[in-house]
């Protein structure tokens, strides 16, 4: 029932996204990792992050002495090889690093993207760390500026989804 809501409601990026972070926890439980969720609601946003510029995680997790910060993405991925996301967007991520760095001093704090490509409907995710970013290619999502990250060969960081 699963692959199929999914299916039927990922063309909806509100419902894809609810989907996605569905996914996630889903994926994150499966491996032992012990995270919190973060609330998404329109209004939960805090004002000391939104004045710094900055997005906030789906689930946040403690890891070595640092902490993990994972974003689900549910996006298209022409066919498991590309995750793009807009320059802006890769900027607020930045700035969400550097607001856990001033409010954690000496912590090490790591974005980690939980990409699950929409052409897998959800069954197969993929990790992608927001450093790599600063390696990728330039290209555009929807005239805006962007920058895309290859997802081949990459398979020790590809994982089936749990059901």
């Amino acid at each position: 029932m699963d692959k199929l809501r999914s299916a039927l409601r990922k063309k909806n990026s509100r419902l894809a996204g609810i989907d996605g972070e569905e996914y996630a926890g889903k994926w994150l439980k499966a491996y032992g990792i012990k995270y919190e969720s973060i609330e998404q609601g329109k209004n939960t946003l805090s004002s000391e992050l939104k004045m710094h510029g900055g997005k906030r995680p789906d689930f946040i997790a403690e890891f070595n002495g640092g902490f993990m910060l994972f974003d689900a993405k549910y996006h298209v991925t022409d066919n498991g090889t590309l995750f793009k996301l807009t320059d802006e967007e890769i900027g607020k991520y930045r700035a969400l690093v550097s607001f856990c760095k001033n409010k954690s001093p000496g912590s090490e704090i790591n974005v980690v993207f939980i990409v699950m490509p929409k052409e897998d409907n959800g069954s197969r995710i993929v990790l992608v760390d927001l450093d790599e970013f600063n390696n990728g290619e330039a290209t555009t999502i929807c005239s805006m500026p962007a920058t895309s990250i290859s997802l081949l060969n990459r398979d020790e960081l590809w994982f089936d989804n749990i059901d």
